[in-house]
């Protein structure tokens, strides 16, 4: 799915006449807990271990095999300041530094 969005993305600018657009994926990541089955520990380390395996693949996408997908995970630590809920638990590590779950 992350390949087609890119691909999406590089067809429309080259639709605008945009022909050399660099993509950095600014945050991707997914929550851990606060919204049942739907944020679970396992699922949170899956899709962020596949994102980094992703990235670190050095490959592109189909309509840019050459070019390397760039990005970041957000976040690093959970929130434990923010609202009750998701919002809080984004985070690899728990706020005493501790990890949540193994990415590598």
């Amino acid at each position: 799915m992350l390949d087609a969005m890119l691909d999406s993305f590089y067809s429309a600018m080259e639709n605008e006449g945009v022909k050399a657009v660099n993509i950095i994926i600014s945050a991707s990541s997914w929550p851990h807990d606060g919204n049942g089955n739907f944020t679970t520990l396992k699922l949170a380390e899956t899709y962020n271990r596949n994102f980094v395996k992703r990235v670190n693949g050095g490959g592109g996408t189909p309509k840019r095999s050459d070019v390397p997908i760039e990005g970041f995970i957000f976040a690093i630590i959970d929130e434990n300041m923010k609202q009750s809920g998701v919002e809080q638990h984004w985070g690899i590590f728990n706020p005493s530094m501790q990890p949540n779950y193994n990415i590598f």
